[in-house]
């Protein structure tokens, strides 16, 4: 069986912005990096101005960019990562399809201490 390729080359992203729904005013935006052409896998990552937080724009977001990276893009597998203490972040990753695979102790330098990330991942359907 032939493997199909991604319509898109290592570390080139495709962002999209965020926008409210009542006026179409910008508020956050969404990435997918292509992370590996040979694996098929992209990192997805966004950002939602704060006040609009909480409203479900990140998870719609996050679920349709999984769909244009797995429909449009051919990927085989979304990565993503979250600091372990944003639960929202992950709990939003994870309504949009995405598992946890693991918890890195201590991984990242932020803001004056070390902080645990969790990676997370989505598979393309079969």
């Amino acid at each position: 069986m032939r493997r199909k390729r991604s319509q898109f080359r290592r570390r080139e992203s495709l962002a999209l912005a965020i926008t409210s729904r009542t006026d179409g005013a910008l508020i956050g935006m969404i990435e997918l990096t292509h992370l590996s052409p040979t694996d098929r896998r992209a990192e997805i990552g966004y950002w939602i101005a704060p006040k609009h937080r909480g409203k479900g724009y990140a998870t719609e977001a996050a679920k349709a960019m999984c769909l244009v990276g797995f429909n449009t893009l051919g990927l085989h597998r979304i990565e993503a990562r979250a600091f372990a203490r944003n639960r929202a972040s992950i709990h939003v990753l994870e309504k949009a399809g995405l598992r946890r695979e693991g918890r890195f102790r201590e991984s990242v330098w932020f803001g004056r201490r070390w902080l645990d990330v969790v990676w997370l991942a989505r598979l393309a359907p079969r």
